[in-house]
């Protein structure tokens, strides 16, 4: 016999001063979206703009919010859906990340897996430009995530193959301005599989 678990049997403390985003509300999403909201979470809902149920759920006492325009919506197949955003920037909030989930045959939801994060813009703040960066790499002020990349560097010739400016999320959780450098070296086929590597120099002025 199923065992049925009731609100009594959660621990809603794990949800508190958190917001919780249900990104659509289909048959699935306004169950879900509704019973977070009559269970005292702070929820809102993701929604295409102009979508057919913006209103409904504006009419449930929902806070409704546009989902970026330029994530990416994959059906996978088997079930399985992706929701993709690589640094983009809707009403002063970036997001990032990938939002993969399952749905099994009668539409129950289950393995749900989050990579996506959403940060709001505190300021604008003054970058150098890419000139500038490219003088501090020649100068050796750069940091790498690819150490082993350095430790066996012998060449005497590096060169740039691209330059990026993205965001990094520092120690204290804020994203922060780099320059990635794409480089490469006579030595990429024997130790790197032929492929080139990356280092970063920050950014901000």
């Amino acid at each position: 016999m199923a065992k049925m678990y009731y609100e009594k049997d959660c621990d809603l403390s794990y949800l508190k001063g958190k917001k919780i985003a249900i990104i659509g509300y289909g048959s699935q999403g306004h169950a879900h979206a509704l019973n977070l909201k009559d269970s005292g979470c702070d929820v809102c809902v993701g929604l295409r703009e102009g979508s057919k149920n913006w209103a409904n759920a504006e009419a449930a006492g929902l806070a409704v919010k546009t989902v970026p325009a330029a994530a990416q919506f994959f059906d996978e197949g088997k079930g399985k859906y992706t929701l993709r955003a690589a640094d983009e920037k809707e009403d002063g909030v970036f997001y990032d990340g990938a939002l993969e989930c399952r749905i099994a045959k009668g539409g129950a939801l289950y393995e749900v897996n989050s990579t996506m994060t959403a940060v709001t813009l505190h300021g604008d703040a003054p970058v150098i430009s890419e000139r500038e960066a490219y003088d501090r790499l020649r100068a050796g002020r750069f940091d790498s995530r690819n150490t082993y990349s350095f430790s066996q560097l012998a060449s005497a010739e590096v060169h740039v193959v691209a330059c990026d400016l993205e965001y990094l999320t520092d120690s204290k959780g804020y994203r922060q301005p780099v320059y990635y450098f794409t480089l490469s070296d006579d030595q990429d086929g024997e130790l790197r599989g032929g492929r080139p590597w990356q280092v970063f120099v920050p950014a901000l002025a």
